[in-house]
This record gives structure tokens, sequence and C-alpha cells, in this order.
């Protein structure tokens, strides 16, 4: 079953120029058409760019659907300013089929990655993982 579970890397970059970017079926990404369903993507990790200002502050919104209250809600999941001792910060969020990530403050570049995972026997995997 483990040889069926595919992993692709993700990255996008978010900035003052595209402040927006979506992430699930209007990727037309093949795999959305294996199995629609059974998408995840894990992010892991975000940083902020080195020709970010000084002082400003750059925070990351994410719009995406929440199974527990069957709705999609918004989060500002985390904020970076250049200037300071951390300019990165480590993710930990499982998004199911569709997410939006919008700057909403700041001018960035911010820097977001994470693996884009898929399987028809997804819920088993990560049931297994654990």
């Amino acid at each position: 079953m483990a040889d069926d579970i595919q992993r692709t890397n993700w990255g996008c970059e978010l900035n003052k120029n595209q402040r927006t970017v979506k992430w699930g079926p209007i990727d037309r990404n093949p795999c959305w058409c294996r199995c629609p369903k059974n998408n995840h993507l894990l992010l892991e990790y975000a940083m902020l760019g080195d020709t970010a200002v000084v002082d400003e502050l750059n925070v990351v919104n994410l719009k995406a659907e929440c199974e527990t209250v069957n709705r999609f809600v918004n989060w500002d999941i985390f904020q970076l300013k250049r200037g300071t001792t951390v300019n990165y910060i480590n993710l930990d969020f499982d998004i199911k089929n569709y997410c939006v990530l919008q700057l909403v403050c700041g001018s960035g570049p911010v820097f977001m990655t994470g693996v884009h995972v898929y399987d028809k026997n997804l819920f088993n995997f990560f049931r297994l993982d654990k």
C-alpha cells in the first residue's frame, strides 16, 4: 500500500504583486483526476525573503474547509517581521482538497513549502503513520 502513495514537493511565494495563492483542483494537476477527494497539502515551513522590508509585519491568512464545523474558515496562521532574530517558522498544517493562502499584511516576499500527498487509500496511510 505504501507504494501507491504519491508525494510531490510544493512551494509558493507571496509578495506585493502576487498576494494570493490557491491550492486545489483548480491547479489542473493530473493527480486531481486520479483521486480528487484524497489530496492533502502538508504545510511545513514559511520563510521571509531577504528583500523584505525591515520592521514590516507580514501576515499570512489561510482559508480552508474545516471538517469539524463543515464550513470554510479564515485564520491568520503566522506573522513574520524582518529585523527580528527569527525570519522563518515551522508549520504543521494538514489541508484537505482546497485552500487559499493570502498575504493580508506586508509586502513580502514570504516563501512557503510543503508536500502534496495523494492516494486512493490516503485515510489508511495517515492512520498507519501515527
